[in-house]
This record gives structure tokens, sequence and C-alpha cells, in this order.
């Protein structure tokens, strides 16, 4: 290993080498997840990105994934980006996650690559171990992870040393900065007011570098950016109202928010002793879902991020006065953007929060390596060599725990694939038309999702109600008649809907399997029976193995339009 870490630190290659080693990561991820094959069977808001990556060539593609205020993300991108290995996959639900490796690991080949460019292999090395850290505190379901939450995130890290870049007047950033700027705004909207203010800064640095030869990649940036943005331009055009015009309404209106205390709270918590970029994920209320966000955290990397942004003023390091402005514009925008959040903060809404802490230590970092090597010339390469030795070991650590990652979802996944096989069974192969509803909880439009998806994988159409266009894409909103209307149901709706005669039972699944579920249910019985106290039946009860979840589906008289359903 000591022979690798040298070669990666010194030469042409050195960056090549260092930049290219995320692909070993990758591959063991890769090969997890072709192993685990069509044991993955997706469900909740990973079969809808799945459902309208299956669209793309075939449908109208013009929104990116819809959100729970009734209106989509801004653009399309995700879908296009992964439709690519999903075909070459063979349309399989697996080519959608490893699209997502893809994506995860060409950003952390950008960010490695980006960082020897910018401060050479110190800061490359740097750049490389940090990036690590980061990689273990999000575990190995994150890096192939397509929710659209998540997977603008390394994209966005990426994003914002391009921007460094480009404030340095690397005229060829500018294209680059418009493209994954426009990748990670259209895929969620929580990533635009950091995207924006990040890439002004860039470019007004790149405007004072006065950089020569600017008008071609600037005229390219014009182009690629008509491009990307077509499609939500003529969704707005073509359907009234527009999804554009959705969101000016609802972020024009007023909501509830937690206000700059929260903001300062979420931002502080990744610049702290103890940061989740650095720990891992904090615990969540158990009722809410939401972060517990501690009363006071001390945000031990200001005072050294603010002395190397003042440090590198003083020296004339023009490259990382401009890497601290754009620290301590992210840093600023995220408390707003954070403090403008509607509803509980849940932890999806905040994990892009995690690269400000994670850029200011590589500002500081960049800061120290620039001033030991003026003050101590040679010094340069032993801590290339120790930064790239950490980088390695958390190599292997991400490495092994990617092969180690399994089936994604787990549990959901066998669910979704037994209830699917159940439907397919039950159905006759002239139902060619689905009606898909679901009980009103949230497991159950979840399940209903995943269904949704391996119906139209074995050939039937799906139709949903109007209310579900943001969700499904308008083209599947329908009534044909004669479509078989299933219902989906999860816990206490099975019950309920199983006393409905008129509904016929076409799949059942669970989390524990049926046979030891009846049985866990009989016993249950036979302790209510005979239990002398309410202590004595939940002592009882407690004993047994739990449930988990427990869907069924159901079949109704066929649908006819302008008629509620039975």
């Amino acid at each position: 290993m000591s022979t690798l870490v040298r070669r990666a630190t010194s030469g042409r290659r050195g960056q090549a080498v260092l930049a290219g080693s995320w692909l070993v990561p990758a591959t063991c991820s890769v090969i997890a997840l072709v192993c685990a094959g069509a044991r993955y069977h997706p469900n909740a808001d990973i079969a809808l990105i799945e459902l309208h990556v299956r669209d793309v060539g075939s449908e109208e593609v013009l929104l990116g994934p819809y959100s729970r205020f009734g209106w989509s993300h801004p653009g399309p991108m995700l879908y296009y980006l992964l439709a690519v290995p999903y075909r070459l996959l063979g349309s399989s639900s697996a080519g959608i996650v490893v699209g997502s490796v893809l994506v995860n690991t060409g950003a952390l080949v950008g960010i490695t690559a980006i960082g020897w460019r910018r401060g050479g292999p110190v800061v490359g090395a740097l750049t490389f171990a940090l990036s690590g850290l980061m990689v273990r505190a999000l575990g190995p379901q994150f890096l192939r992870d397509p929710w659209n939450p998540h997977l603008p995130l390394l994209p966005f890290a990426l994003l914002v040393l391009t921007a460094w870049s480009l404030a340095v007047g690397k005229r060829w950033a500018l294209p680059a900065t418009g493209v994954l700027g426009s990748l990670v705004v259209q895929s969620h909207i929580g990533y635009a007011p950091v995207t924006v203010v990040v890439a002004v800064v860039a470019v007004l640095g790149f405007v004072r570098s006065r950089p020569t030869g600017w008008l071609a990649p600037a005229a390219l940036s014009c182009s690629v950016l008509g491009v990307l943005w077509l499609p939500p331009v003529l969704e707005q055009l073509l359907h009234q109202p527009g999804n554009l015009r959705a969101l000016v309404d609802y972020y024009s209106d007023d909501h509830a928010t937690g206000g700059l205390a929260q903001g300062l709270r979420a931002v502080t918590l990744q610049l702290g002793p103890a940061p989740e970029w650095l720990v891992g994920r904090r615990p969540v209320n158990a009722f809410t879902g939401a972060i517990e966000l501690p009363s006071t955290s001390v945000p031990v990397a200001v005072l050294p991020a603010v002395l190397s942004g003042l440090l590198a003023k003083r020296r004339g390091w023009r490259d990382i006065t401009w890497l601290a402005a754009l620290v301590a514009a992210l840093a600023v925008t995220a408390v707003v953007s954070v403090s403008r959040v509607v509803g509980d903060l849940l932890p999806y809404l905040t994990v892009w929060t995690w690269v400000v802490g994670l850029m200011a230590w590589l500002l500081v970092g960049a800061t120290a390596a620039r001033w030991v090597g003026e003050v101590r010339p040679g010094v340069d390469r032993p801590l290339a060599f120790w930064s790239a030795v950490v980088g390695v070991v958390l190599l292997v650590v991400n490495s092994v725990a990617a092969a180690r990652a399994g089936t994604p979802t787990g549990d959901e996944s066998r669910i979704v694939g037994e209830l699917a096989a159940d439907v397919r069974a039950n159905l006759h192969d002239e139902v060619d038309v689905v009606h898909l509803q679901a009980e009103g909880s949230l497991s159950a439009n979840s399940y209903a999702d995943g269904l949704a998806l391996q119906l139209e994988r074995a050939g039937r159409r799906v139709e949903v109600g109007p209310e579900q266009d943001a969700k499904y894409g308008r083209h599947r909103v329908g009534c044909t008649g004669g479509a078989a209307t299933l219902l989906v149901t999860v816990n206490e709706e099975v019950s309920a809907s199983a006393d409905d005669h008129d509904l016929e039972l076409v799949g059942r699944a669970s989390a524990l399997p049926l046979a030891e579920r009846d049985a866990r249910v009989r016993a249950v019985e036979r302790a209510r029976a005979s239990s002398s106290s309410a202590e004595e039946l939940y002592r009882r009860v407690a004993a047994l193995p739990r449930p988990g979840s427990e869907v069924a589906v159901y079949r109704g008289d066929p649908r006819r339009c302008g008629e509620p359903p039975a």
C-alpha cells in the first residue's frame, strides 16, 4: 500500500491514480447490485423514479420528481441521465441503482481531480481523504440511492469546486457549472438558493479575473442551459396551470417555517466538533421523523475558516481567497435556506448542508498546506503522503461496506416482489388495464407505487386518478371502462377491507412470513381469551415475534368511468 500511496502523490499520474481509485468502491457496489439482481423490487419514490425513467423516449417527460406539496421539482435531467444505464442494463430495476453509483462516483472523481488541480498533491490528497470521511458517514446505501433529494448531494459538492475553478478564471468551468447546477436544481428545488448564490459568486470571480478566450465557453454555456431548461419551459407553455407557475405561487405564499434559529442550528451542527458529515446522521424524532437539532453546538470550524480567509487575502493567495468567499456565501445561504423549510425538518431536507462543513475544513486544510509549504519548503510531500494514507484506508473501508450492502430496501423489496407475483397470478390474461388505488396511509401509497412499476414491467397499463398526476404523470391519469380496479391496503386497513365481501383478495405479503404471521394472530387471540389482566396480555403479546407490515391487494368490480369504484 505504501508504494501505491507514494505513486498517488507524485508525478503526473498522481491525480489520475487518486481520482480513479473511486472506481474500487463503485465496482464493489455494482457487483453487489448485480448479485441482488431480480430480488430488487423498489417501492415508494424510487419506483416512481423508475416509472418516469421508463417513459423517456416514449412519453412526455418534462418535469422532475413530484413533491408532497402537490407540484413537481423543476426539471427531468435526473430521468434522462439515469435512462442511459437503465437501458444499457436491460431496463432492470438494478439499472437505476447502478446509474446512481455511476453519478456519485463521477462526482467523487471530479472532486478529487479538481482538488489536485487547484492545490497540487497536498490539497488533492486532502480532498480525497475528506470525501472518504463523508462517504463513510453517508453509508453504502446512500451512494446507490437514486432518490432525488439524495442523488444531487455529491454533484453539488462537485459544483462548489467547479465554481472555485470558475472563480479563478478557468473558462471551461463555465459550462460545467451550468450543467451541474441544472442537474442539482432540477432534481430538488431545495438546492436552488445555494446553487444560485455559489454560481453568482463564481461568475463574479471569473469576471474579475479578466480571462481571455471566454466567448466560446460562454456561448456554449448559454446553448447548453437553453437545451437543459427547455423541457420545464415547454411544460409551462403547453399546460395550464404550468409547474413553474405552481412553484412561484407556492414560494410566494406565507408558510410556517422554523426561522433563522432553525437554520443557524442546522448549519452550525455541520461546523461543530461532531458534525454529521464526519460521524453520521443524528437520531430523529420517533413520532415525526424530524431531526433532533442540538440546542447548542460550538461551531469549531468557523474561527479557523475565517482566519484562513484572512490569511489568504493578506498573502495574496487569490485562489484560496475565492474558495473562502464561496464557503462564506455557501454557509450564509444555507442558514437562510434551511430557515425557510416548511413543516418538520426531515433529514433529507438538510443532508446537503453536510457540504458546508466539508468545504470549510477543505478551506482550512488548503490554507494550512500553502502556509506550511512557504514556511518550510519540502514538507508538502509528507503531508500529501499521510493524507493519501488516510484516504486509502477509508477507501478500503468504504469498498468493503459497498460489497456487503445487500439488496436495497430489504423487506420492502421482498414484499413488493411477492405482491406483484400474487397479483400477476390472480389477474386473468385478458386484463390489460389496471386502475390502481391505495388507502390513505403513506405505507399503502408506497407499496402501490411499487406494484404499479411491477405491473407495467409485466406489460399491463396502469391508470390512476387525477389527484395522482404529479406522481405518475398526466399520461397515466385515466378511467378506461372495464379496467380491473386494485386497492392496496396495509395493516389495520387489511382487516377493514377484508370485511367488504365485494372485494376479492388477489395479493398478500408481510414482513413476517405469512405462515408465522397467521400463527401469531392465533396466539394473540388465545392470549386475549385466557389473560386475566391487561398487564398479562401485554406481556404475552410482547413475547411474540414482531409482526411488521402486512400488505394486501384487493380487486373490485370492473372500473366504470364516471362511477365510484366498489
